[in-house]
């Protein structure tokens, strides 16, 4: 049957056209969707990129143990714990809450010219919306507001130690109370320990703050470089570069700026 035959082949052309039709519509609209955001809205996606801040963290690494040759410790770790407050999530739920948030004005430096800058009051922020709380459950006490300042305009995406070497008590009030303060978080952070005390201390030495910090091999690939703790005698000194074991992981966030 010649005829249906021809109407089958026409029919299927017909639906080849209209399926590559559909298909060249949609091949526009995309490069034009394209066009629109990489072209039209170049102004406006260049923005969001300033607009945001990335930030490399270096976590300081968990230090090797000493033990005698049967396996027995010598120098250990042991967790301690910090109250840190993250001081631009702070200012972000103020802003949420109220609208915005108080300015405190300070003298900076633009492009090698001094000039009179503003920022958040952090200060303001913290005794209003922070303190109070952390005083309802006794975990409150003073800090340094010229550091705090300092901190949050150099470092405001790095924690501000707020409490360290929480003892026992201090932690379980903290847990009990279920403190839920936007930007306030409890860390742990390793401590050096020596079981058996002052025993053999001629011998294992002890650690402490790195002497020269800019010697740091590292130093330069991270925003913020919180280092490892370094040996000061004895085995603690001789065995460093093993003690310390490989370099920590960096964590790395993109945050919009307060």
């Amino acid at each position: 049957m010649p005829g249906r035959r021809e109407m089958v082949r026409s029919g299927a052309g017909a639906r080849i056209l209209l399926v590559g039709g559909v298909m060249c519509v949609g091949l526009l609209i995309l490069v034009g969707k394209l066009y629109y955001e990489q072209i039209v809205r170049h102004e406006f996606w260049l923005a969001k990129i300033n607009n945001g801040t990335d930030v490399t963290v270096r976590i300081p690494a968990l230090r090797g143990e000493i033990r005698e040759r049967n396996g027995m410790t010598l120098a250990g770790n042991r967790p301690s714990y910090a109250i840190e407050f993250y001081l631009a999530d702070m200012v972000r739920s103020y802003r949420d809450a109220n609208g915005k948030v108080p300015t405190v004005e300070y003298a900076g430096v633009v492009r090698n010219m001094k000039k009179i800058l503003r920022e958040p009051d952090i200060v303001q922020i913290l005794n209003e919306t922070v303190v109070p709380r952390l005083e309802q459950f006794g975990l409150a006490e003073d800090y340094n507001s010229e550091q705090l300042q300092r901190h949050f305009r150099n470092h405001s995406e790095v924690p501000y130690v707020y409490r360290q070497a929480l003892d026992f008590s201090t932690l379980a009030k903290l847990a009990e109370s279920g403190v839920r303060v936007p930007g306030v978080e409890v860390a742990r952070r390793p401590v050096r320990q020596y079981p058996f005390g002052a025993l053999a201390a001629h011998l294992l030495g002890y650690v402490g703050a790195v002497k020269h910090l800019d010697q740091q091999k590292d130093i330069d690939d991270f925003t913020f470089y919180d280092p490892d703790l370094e040996g000061k005698t004895q085995v603690e000194r001789t065995c460093d570069k093993w003690l310390r074991g490989p370099r920590a992981p960096a964590c790395c966030t993109a945050t919009p700026n307060a």
